[in-house]
């Protein structure tokens, strides 16, 4: 919605009469349309508890203030009828108000771009939106917290309109599908049987999840959880190589040689466990930290690199190639809590890390859904429910928030107060922390890695560029000379790759949806099109945008025959999975792990890599030592950061970048590797340009 749009907005119950709470004269399933004042309110200053007076104050006096006398519905009721009689004089006499009043009485505010606020007709309660989903509800009155989830089930079901009735005691979220969910607002949970009030749904489908992990989570383990520690051996000699070529990593340890700065911080990671992320483990033990890991994606781990760190002993790992969503999150868990006296210990008796160092945020979102969960438990008894999934990683984290809550009902909220803060690796984490601290809902501080230039114009950039052809070579062993290649997305991950499929040979195209990174594609030589222009033409499609539902079944159904399907972005929601798996016309055979051909019921075919997921990762081992180097040194710096920073309380729920002079160190550290040699300024040259003779050279927006 922008400014002079229209919305439609269901006028509440207390106003009307029929199915739909319409006026007398109005037909009982009519919705009206009304214009809606967008207010702009400054991004900086939104608060979790508003000034409710400011707030009523923007929207303007209420043209009918009747309602916000009555504190229940009772009292309303009896008011009502004493002065009309009954609910047909009632109606009668707000016939006559009805247009001037139901714009106030169910307002919609945008507060930012997926952000939507709903009052309810006497002011009492604030509902907040997030892309559809409810957030919160706010007390009206006292600006106090009532109720604080995410339904994502509601959200998957894409909401039609939300409103308020009865005098703001029952929330209701109408989706396309006909359903109706009702939110109690006496009891502050959603109706357990949301068929009962629209009809349809039966609960998600887990299918052939094999659950039983989950349900042992007492036990807190001491030691690793690797798939062969016999292939340490082999994880350690290139472990020992990888280490000549991340010199970023290799020049910090010598710097704190004997002075260990992480001395006493438990550090969780969940980053991919290959030979890149043994060496960051490594590091941060030499520099004084405990370490327990858990790998971010159920194909990258690398098992050698695994067990050679859990033989060595440097960290505790739960990690494995091919692991399933349930052992997923299970590794997770066991990476978040810090065992007793280095014994296998119990829930109760553990402790959660100090710091966490992140790659898509799924450590941050356990805690945070965590935290959520036990809120609610605490304030309405209600547990987590799995069945209200959308997919199967969130049925795998409302199982484990279920069974946390019977062990341990203030487990998350524990770990949570304890944490000093995360250092997120990725594009997808930073967005997600982004829209929590904005939203008022980050429980600890961030640093962001993945927007340090020699993160992102590294990694993102140059590590694509040399692990793309990689992994579709190491899949199907293609020629991608001559081939027509699709890479959807331009930004850093997406020219990385289509610069990569060029380099190739292939004739490349690119999709986009920004106009500036459209013109970057056009000034490099790309042709920009669209997915559904050449959906049925190009014979490799690549994902690289870092959202959801870009490849469809729909889209697969029209590709040539054998055309390669893969993604390159963090998670595995590009590419539409469920809905091959579930067209009952498309059989999947899988050609090598990694690698599958989804048949069509026509007999063409289609080469899905990784399942959807990175197939960098999935089908090959990532990117190289190098350029993980630059990624690596700023984690461990970003961790420096925080430990150092504990006491002074330096840094607030907020996220925060790498400052400058250390994003040019990491790049420093790497330059005697390739025998770069740089120029020095002179003092009459940097007193000319105002940069000091050893930087930082460049302003903080600078854009490299």
């Amino acid at each position: 919605m922008s400014l002079g749009e229209r919305a439609i907005l269901s006028i509440p119950s207390e106003f009307g009469y029929g199915k739909s709470g319409a006026g007398a004269d109005i037909p009982p399933d009519a919705d009206l349309e009304f214009d809606v004042e967008l207010l702009k309110i400054n991004d900086k200053k939104l608060l979790t508890k508003l000034d409710i007076d400011d707030f009523k104050n923007r929207l303007g006096e209420w043209k009918d203030s009747k309602l916000s006398k009555y504190d229940t519905r009772e009292k309303f009721k009896k008011k009502r009828d004493q002065k009309y009689g009954n609910r047909e004089g009632y109606v009668a006499f707000l016939d006559k108000e009805i247009l001037e009043s139901v714009k106030e009485a169910s307002s919609l505010i945008r507060k930012t771009p997926h952000m939507f606020e709903a009052t309810s007709s006497d002011g009492t309660v604030i509902a907040r939106f997030q892309d559809a989903q409810l957030l919160t509800l706010i007390d009206g009155k006292t600006g106090k917290l009532l109720h604080s989830t995410l339904h994502k089930t509601i959200a998957s079901k894409h909401p039609n309109r939300i409103y308020f009735s009865d005098v703001a005691y029952e929330l209701l979220i109408e989706c396309h599908d006909g359903m109706v969910y009702s939110f109690d607002l006496d009891k502050k949970c959603f109706s357990a049987d949301a068929a009962a009030i629209g009809g349809g749904g039966e609960g998600y489908d887990a299918g052939k999840l094999d659950m039983s992990i989950l349900d042992n989570l007492d036990l807190i383990r001491s030691t690793s959880m690797v798939k062969d520690t016999k292939l340490a051996s082999f994880g350690r000699k290139e472990l020992d190589i990888a280490q000549v070529e991340m010199p970023g990593l290799m020049g910090i340890r010598s710097e704190c040689k004997g002075e260990l700065p992480l001395k006493g911080a438990n550090i969780t990671g969940s980053l991919h466990m290959t030979i890149q992320t043994a060496v960051l483990i490594e590091t941060l033990e030499a520099l004084g930290a405990k370490v327990r890991w858990a790998s971010c994606n159920i194909f990258s781990t690398q098992d050698h690199a695994a067990a050679a760190i859990a033989q060595a002993k440097t960290a505790d790992v739960f990690a494995w190639k091919g692991e399933t969503i349930p052992e997923y999150w299970y590794c997770t868990f066991q990476a978040l809590l810090w065992p007793s006296n280095s014994k296998d210990s119990t829930v109760t008796s553990s402790r959660g890390p100090d710091l966490i160092v992140d790659d898509g945020g799924d450590a941050t979102l356990l805690i945070h859904e965590g935290v959520a969960a036990e809120k609610t438990f605490r304030e309405t008894g209600v547990l987590p429910n799995p069945s209200n999934a959308s997919c199967d990683d969130e049925y795998c984290i409302l199982y484990l928030l279920k069974n946390t809550l019977s062990i341990n009902p203030e487990l998350w909220s524990n770990i949570a107060k304890g944490l000093i803060g995360v250092s997120e690796e990725t594009t997808t984490g930073v967005h997600r922390l982004k829209e929590m601290a904005q939203e008022g809902r980050l429980l600890f501080p961030a640093i962001n890695v993945n927007d340090s230039v020699t993160k992102s114009k590294f990694d993102n950039l140059y590590g694509c560029k040399h692990s793309l052809p990689d992994g579709i070579m190491r899949a199907t062993d293609v020629m991608l000379a001559g081939k027509r290649v699709l890479v959807c997305g331009y930004g850093d991950v997406g020219k990385g790759s289509a610069q990569a499929m060029k380099a190739s040979g292939a004739y490349t195209y690119v999709a986009e949806i920004d106009p500036i990174c459209a013109l970057q594609a056009c000034m490099e030589g790309f042709t920009v099109t669209t997915l559904d222009d050449v959906v049925s033409e190009v014979d490799i499609i690549i994902t690289a945008t870092g959202n959801k539902d870009i490849v469809m079944l729909q889209h697969m159904r029209k590709m040539k025959n054998n055309c390669i399907v893969g993604n390159i972005g963090h998670f595995d929601n590009e590419i539409d999975m469920k809905g091959l798996y579930n067209a009952t016309d498309v059989k999947r055979v899988n050609i090598k792990a990694g690698t599958d051909r989804f048949e069509f019921s026509d007999g063409h075919g289609v080469i899905v890599l990784a399942e959807g997921r990175l197939l960098n990762l999935g089908c090959a081992t990532g990117h190289p030592s190098f350029v993980m180097s630059c990624s690596f040194t700023n984690q461990v710096l970003a961790q420096l950061e925080l430990w150092e920073g504990r006491k002074s309380g330096k840094y607030d729920n907020q996220v925060y970048l790498i400052p400058k002079h250390l994003d040019e160190k990491v790049a420093l550290l790497h330059l005697d590797k390739l025998d770069a040699h740089l120029t020095k300024l002179t003092k009459s040259q940097s007193e000319y340009l105002h940069i000091p003779v050893e930087g930082p050279f460049k302003p903080e927006g600078y854009r490299y």
